[in-house]
């Protein structure tokens, strides 16, 4: 497995980015907590170094309408998902949720479609760094 997280880095083994990036933490980016007096590293976004997958995803059997509400007085609006040969801006698989991207996002099938996909899961697995 080949996985380019910073362009010109490979990492050929799964999680080592993220391990690289761990054991990397200085000083000056650990971060002091309030009345502990204890230090802690800062923040680190781990979806990069993820895997993500669903047990469905919206226009994975065809082209299929969904709905969604907005944010403000917009009210509800509705799209059309397609697979994975339609455009890219119709296509919203697993990966979109943790792309970082705005913009992007996971679309579940709508329940119009079945009672089946009253129960959907989302799943994201951090990579084994031992």
């Amino acid at each position: 497995m080949l996985c380019v997280i910073t362009p010109g880095i490979e990492y050929r083994i799964p999680g080592r980015a993220l391990l690289d990036r761990l054991r990397s933490t200085t000083l000056s980016e650990m971060m002091l907590t309030s009345g502990e007096g204890l230090l802690l590293p800062a923040p680190l976004d781990a979806a990069p170094y993820s895997t993500i997958e669903a047990n469905a995803t919206c226009g994975e059997m065809g082209t299929e309408e969904f709905c969604r509400e907005t944010p403000g007085k917009r009210g509800i609006a509705c799209d059309v998902c397609e697979g994975p040969d339609g455009p890219a801006s119709r296509r919203h698989p697993p990966i979109l949720a943790i792309d970082g991207d705005p913009s992007t996002w996971w679309q579940s099938p709508s329940m119009a479609v079945g009672e089946e996909y009253k129960h959907v899961e989302l799943i994201a697995t951090l990579p084994d760094v031992s």
